[in-house]
Parts: C-alpha cells; structure tokens; sequence
C-alpha cells in the first residue's frame, strides 16, 4: 500500500511504501494525517479508533497505517524553477491534447510548437503543448489555437497537478523529481 506524503505547507511530494511511511513517524520525521484533515502526534494516532483503516500487526502492537503523512520539516523553496521537460509539460497539461482535449498516455503525447519553429517559434514554456499524435500531424507547421494558453508553471501549480494525476502517471515520480533547477 502506497502513503500520500506532504510537506509542511501540505503540497504534495510523493507516494511511499507503508513501511518507509511507518518508519518516518516513528522516527519523528512525520506525522499522520487524521481522516479530519488534521496532523496528530503518535501518542493521539495510536489512542484513536480508525474506521476503514488497515493496521500493521506486530507480536505485541498493532499500530493503525495512516493513508497520508506530513513531513513536518520539510518545505519546497519558493525560488525553485521547474525545468522544462516533456514530463513536466505533460503534468502541466494533465495529460490531455491541448487541441482535441484527448486524454493520452505518457507514450501517446507529443509535445508540440504552438508557433513552429520554421516561423521562429521557439522551445520554451508559452510556446510549447502536449497533443496527440494525430492533431500533431495535422496542424504540420500551420498555427492552431490551443485550448489553454500556456504559461509558465510554478512548483507550488506542478506539485498540485501532479497529485491529482492518475496512478499510473505517479510512478514516475522520481523522473519528475530530477526535473527541478535550483536557480537563486
């Protein structure tokens, strides 16, 4: 079972095994997150009933597995900027053709030049989109329209997006990871 797992200003930062999740509360690293939202020590996680909740046996305890933890020390700085890269466009886009609005695979996106580059478009965040092979192919090097303006992604717009993204997509977390650049 995976755990959601949260910094201090509650943005998403990845799923964990149950077990590292586990670890990190009881190495006070983390807290878990009660179904009302709010963060609990271990003491309250371990004296209150759970409904609909797996638990982790032991000989002599049996301690209640959290679905979602904060790290309560950890925060993304603000003067982080989020590389430019296919995985990123795709998160921006949440994985939809910017032109027909198809929801496509990691495998099915392209990435796109709003205004191509034989009219001098160039390769940066307003100027590129995620869309589907057939749209890709048909628009060629004429300009379409797309359905959102692209803009420029913050990290706080990436990591929410990203959290909402599919299962499948949050497995390739640690490529998107990579994909920050730390420029002060």
């Amino acid at each position: 079972m995976l755990v959601q797992a949260f910094d201090k200003q509650l943005l998403f930062i990845t799923y964990l095994p149950w077990q590292k999740a586990v670890k990190a509360i009881f190495l006070k690293r983390a807290l878990p997150i009660h179904e009302s939202g709010a963060w609990v020590s271990l003491d309250e996680w371990l004296s209150t009933i759970h409904d609909n909740t797996r638990y982790v046996n032991s000989v002599n305890f049996q301690f209640p597995m959290p679905q979602k933890i904060v790290f309560h020390k950890v925060s993304i700085p603000v003067n982080f900027k989020v590389r430019l890269s296919r995985w990123n466009l795709y998160v921006r886009d949440m994985g939809r053709c910017q032109y027909c609005g198809k929801h496509l695979s990691r495998r099915e996106a392209t990435r796109d030049h709003v205004i191509p580059v034989s009219h001098g478009g160039k390769s940066t965040w307003k100027n590129l989109v995620i869309c589907c092979r057939p749209c890709n192919e048909k628009k060629g090097s004429s300009v379409w329209v797309p359905v959102k303006t692209p803009t420029v992604p913050s990290v706080r717009e990436i990591m929410v997006k990203m959290s909402a993204m599919t299962v499948e997509n949050r497995q390739t977390t640690k490529a998107f990871q990579a994909d920050f650049n730390h420029q002060v």
